[in-house]
């Protein structure tokens, strides 16, 4: 197996990280959580993720993240919150 077929993982997510996450995605919730799927708001979903990912980058954590990437932490929050109200070990938790 060659290196560059190697899949290159993300540094792993800071708890810091998170709670601004959630506070910029509470700034574009309308967009971004939007349950529409045309090709025009696509569209301006990823727009709204990659401004998400400039005002991310732009407070200086230790590391940069794209759109995608914040899209992907996101979605993973969103399911763990609801497994873990499922499983019945606590109260379900929001994040937006």
């Amino acid at each position: 197996m060659s290196d560059t077929s190697k899949k290159v993982r993300n540094p792993r997510v800071l708890p810091g990280e998170k709670e601004i996450l959630i506070e910029l995605v509470k700034e574009h919730f309308n967009v971004l959580e939007s349950k529409r799927t045309d090709a025009l708001t696509v569209r301006e979903k990823q727009a709204e993720w990659s401004k998400v990912a400039v005002k991310f980058n732009q407070l200086g954590l230790a590391h940069n993240r794209t759109g995608a990437n914040l899209k992907m932490i996101w979605e993973n929050m969103k399911k763990g919150s609801q497994s873990y109200s499922k499983s019945g070990e606590g109260r379900f938790v929001r994040y937006w």
